[in-house]
């Protein structure tokens, strides 16, 4: 008992005087004039991710990403290899529509469905809950600002298929009256029927078509895929020094994402080429990851199997969602929101684990955001980082408008509001590399 004491005071004097020697490191002088960091080349790398399409796990989209990363990684002098994985399943979604009367609208199932052969093809009346048994039920659920599904959302559409419907239409009362959905596990189970998300904006229709018997049809053609192969890109700068700097980002969405992973992807480039163009005495190590919407799976084989160990890495840098998107402004009068020139700092988080959050948040001080620091900073993939023992970490994740819906789209970003970013995260960057 006296050894465990004895260690467990030298561990806390360690992380004290970690924290002490960071808080104290003096920001690099890294500048948006140089051309890794201009606001023009991180746009141009948003475009380009965005023209790949829908960024799903396993999807075209994706893989096309995928081997325009490791093409960028490599021409930045980075030594860059695959890290093939495979995840237990995913859905393939080829038809998804549904139609309320006179209307068809495009819909999308909430992962998982459940697992049979063939297309769904319904046609039935909307209905009450307590009279929706061989019917279609439809619930709405309250927008929570949140990424991922949780058990209240479980419960909730549990509880209405014990009555027994054909399927569930689903509406989730987001900011853009979209098609709306939330990350999920792998060891989620499959619904007892389909739940099919449809736009928010059509919650007054099923309201009243609920009362009314509205006519409902319902198209779905979907496809659960096993042993779903992908890889991470690991890209490596090594001057063969004892410390590591790691630097992360997701390229997979359940859409084309534009804005929730654009900007992220922009700046982990950025990172790379400003870091390839230096002399520190310190390695790098960039990974991008696949698998974030359907269970982190990227992340978790790159813990598992390619980190360095916690007392390896100087620091982690992380690039979540959202992290460049124009805020917007409702209108009182209930018309169009406006677009802000800049995002909503309620809506972006700045992350830093205890160790360096005192240097985290000066040099982002100017940065409209708000600050997760220390035990609240294990947003996204950075809990899974955080659980893994990494002490030094920090980096930004953030939500927007059209977050995690079909029109996130390119014009929801610009250069301007991506230069700023990348100079304050080089420069963090260049300061503990220095020391």
């Amino acid at each position: 008992m006296q050894i465990q004491r004895i260690r467990k005071m030298m561990s806390g004097l360690l992380a004290l005087c970690l924290g002490l020697t960071l808080g104290a490191v003096t920001p690099g002088i890294a500048s948006a004039q140089e051309p890794a960091l201009a606001g023009a080349t991180l746009f141009q790398d948003v475009k380009t991710y965005s023209d790949f399409g829908v960024h799903r796990y396993g999807s075209t989209g994706e893989q096309q990403a995928l081997a325009w990363i490791s093409k960028e990684l490599a021409a930045a002098g980075l030594k860059v290899e695959r890290q093939p994985l495979q995840m237990g399943r995913q859905l393939v979604v080829d038809k998804a529509r549904v139609s309320l009367g006179d209307q068809t609208v495009d819909a999308f199932p909430l992962w998982w469905p459940p697992e049979h052969e063939g297309p769904v093809v319904l046609d039935s009346v909307l209905k009450p809950d307590d009279d929706a048994a061989g019917a279609i039920a439809w619930l709405r659920l309250p927008y929570e600002r949140g990424a991922y599904l949780n058990a209240q959302h479980r419960q909730k559409i549990m509880e209405l298929a014990t009555h027994k419907p054909l399927a569930i239409l689903l509406t989730i009362a987001n900011p853009a009256g979209s098609i709306f959905t939330y990350n999920v596990t792998q060891e989620d189970a499959p619904w007892p029927m389909p739940v099919i998300l449809v736009p928010a904006r059509l919650a007054a229709d099923l309201e009243a078509g609920r009362k009314s018997g509205l006519k409902v049809g319902i198209e779905l053609a979907t496809r659960v895929e096993r042993e779903v192969a992908s890889y991470n890109v690991i890209g490596r700068i090594d001057h063969g020094a004892d410390r590591t700097i790691v630097v992360s980002t997701p390229v997979s969405s359940w859409f084309t994402s534009s804005c929730e992973r654009g900007p992220g992807i922009a700046l982990f480039l950025a990172m790379a080429r400003h870091a390839a163009s230096r002399k520190d005495d310190v390695n790098y190590l960039f990974v991008a990851t696949v698998g974030h919407e359907i269970g982190h799976g990227g992340m978790e084989a790159f813990l598992h199997a390619k980190a360095p160990p916690p007392e390896k890495v100087r620091a982690w840098l992380h690039f979540g969602a959202s992290l460049a998107c124009y805020g917007w402004k409702k209108d009182a009068a209930g018309g169009p929101p406006t677009r802000l020139s800049q995002p909503d700092p309620a809506l972006r988080v700045l992350l830093a684990s205890e160790s360096i959050q005192a240097l985290t948040a000066r040099v982002f001080a100017e940065i409209p955001a708000t600050p997760y620091l220390g035990a609240q900073s294990g947003v996204g993939e950075l809990r899974d980082v955080r659980a893994a023992g990494y002490a030094n970490y920090f980096g930004m994740a953030g939500i927007h408008r059209y977050f995690h819906t079909p029109e996130d789209r390119l014009d929801l970003t610009g250069p301007e509001l991506l230069a700023p970013l990348a100079e304050k995260f080089a420069q963090e960057l260049d300061g503990l590399a220095a020391h």
